[in-house]
């Protein structure tokens, strides 16, 4: 025992413990087989290895069960001789809708005395596989992982791994592993077992025509159509007053507003200002990619409001009736007050001098369409009205 206990004191030595050790659950080639690794950190390790206990976890709906593990990894057999890893005698446990494998690994021979590959070692920042273990599918996706969960740590199953007796388990730091059942099921709408593409998620269909494309509940990558269009302002449009446009586009195209004046915007809901009253063709072009669409519409803008309709700047009602233009207007007969006729694009169609009175007959020029009256009542301002003849 002396002699034995010598020999272990003196491989201490010559092993180089590492801070941590992380452990990981990978995918192994060929199918449905799971890989456990070693990561050691900062530091690399040919020294023995006391002990290591892992738990594996998938879903017991899946219906899957584990085989039996194999540690000779592709010709190498160091990971069997160094580190004899056994599944628990308690088998596949069954708890809180999971199915547990819980597995246990004692070494009394350090790495480096692998008789089957000289120099075996865990190299440093490394995954080093050291067990295997075949996937037996049921009908559903099972989802294996590595986990400390509560049933592990209720059941003394959590990671836990002891480099020549002192404490060296770091992160769960890879997984989990998905495996589809015998009925599928696993794989994401872009067919990526365990992927993130699900229904509702964003997706690209190639056709710049479309926006906001995402996977429909068939995992049919689908889009909103590319549509160009805009509201008007509720109130008259009229110059030297600011109007304001919406677009109604579809969401996340590029706009490019054109007013009919020369000017631009790029933006969603532009403010914008007429100079002159006139006739104007306003578009919105949206765009996305290599595909835009077009919305246009012919807007009048009328002469400029003035202070508008109070009391204090003479407030008017004008009609018409009888072929005849009807002005009635708060003034009074002291007023020194002036009429103005004009049509939509600006263009003055008559102009009178309104005598004292309240009510006033007047001729009604001959023009089709809307027609803007303008009062003015010096010093008062003016008032601008806005009808439709016959």
């Amino acid at each position: 025992m002396l002699c034995s206990g010598l020999l272990f004191l003196a491989l201490a030595a010559i092993a180089q413990v590492p801070g941590t050790v992380d452990l990981g659950l990978f995918q192994a080639p060929g199918a449905n087989t799971l890989e456990v690794r070693v990561r050691p950190n900062g530091t690399g390790y040919n020294g023995v290895v006391t002990a290591l206990t892992f738990t594996i976890r998938w879903e017991s709906a899946s219906g899957a069960f584990l085989g039996g593990l194999s540690q000779v990894i592709d010709g190498n057999i160091c990971p069997s001789q160094t580190l004899p890893i056994q599944p628990s005698p308690d088998g596949q446990v069954d708890a809180g809708g999971f199915r547990y494998l819980n597995f246990n690994g004692f070494g009394f021979v350090p790495l480096s005395g692998c008789t089957g590959q000289s120099g075996y070692s865990w190299p440093a920042d490394v995954w080093t596989p050291v067990m295997r273990v075949p996937v037996l599918p049921g009908p559903g996706c099972a989802t294996f992982g590595i986990v400390n969960d509560t049933y592990t740590e209720a059941n003394n199953q959590d990671y836990y791994l002891s480099l020549f007796g002192a404490e060296s388990n770091g992160a769960i730091a890879a997984g989990p592993v998905y495996v589809d059942g015998t009925a599928g099921g696993c794989a994401d709408c872009a067919g990526v077992p365990g992927g993130g593409a699900s229904p509702g998620t964003v997706c690209n269909d190639g056709d710049d025509c479309t926006l906001d494309d995402r996977y429909d509940p068939d995992c049919d990558c689908t889009g909103l159509p590319l549509v160009a269009g805009f509201t008007l302002p509720n109130e008259a449009i009229v110059a030297g007053a600011p109007a304001q446009f919406q677009s109604t586009s579809t969401i996340g195209a590029g706009l490019l507003w054109s007013f009919g004046d020369g000017n631009t915007s790029s933006e969603a809901s532009p403010m914008h200002t007429y100079t002159l009253p006139g006739t104007y063709t306003l578009g919105l072009q949206a765009s996305n990619g290599s595909c835009t669409a077009i919305a246009e519409a012919s807007i009048l803008v009328g002469v400029p409001t003035g202070l508008g309709g109070t009391p204090e700047t003479g407030d008017a009602i004008a009609w018409v009736a009888n072929g005849r233009l009807w002005l009635r207007t708060g003034h009074g007969a002291a007023m020194n007050q002036e009429l103005e006729v004009y049509d939509t694009a600006g263009r003055c169609l008559a102009r009178h001098r309104i005598g004292p009175g309240t009510l006033h007959e007047l001729p009604l020029p001959h023009s089709m369409g809307m027609l803007v009256v303008r009062v003015l009542a010096a010093p008062h301002g003016s008032t601008v009205l806005r009808i439709m003849p016959d």
